[in-house]
């Protein structure tokens, strides 16, 4: 991003703040897992109602696997196996 010129926003000078405030890793983290359990439940309940074609189904498989290889192998990374 060399090429572009930093916007003062009539403040005299770059104005690198944050649109709404500050945010603390805490806050962060609670709105990721706030969402990501809203997710889940509102996909657990689509589930259960039966109403969902074949192809969201496996979908559903598919990102479910995905999600359970990465976390297994981000442990195994975190934790230094094979090393």
């Amino acid at each position: 991003m060399e090429g572009f010129a930093a916007r003062s926003y009539g403040t005299g000078g770059p104005d690198n703040r944050p649109l709404f405030g500050e945010t603390s890793t805490r806050d962060k983290i609670i709105s990721l897992v706030a969402g990501g359990l809203t997710f889940v439940l509102l996909v657990i309940y689509w589930y259960q109602q039966g109403d969902l074609e074949p192809k969201f189904r496996s979908l559903i498989y598919y990102i479910l696997f995905s999600i359970i290889m990465l976390c297994v192998c981000a442990n195994l990374y975190f934790h230094e196996v094979g090393k």
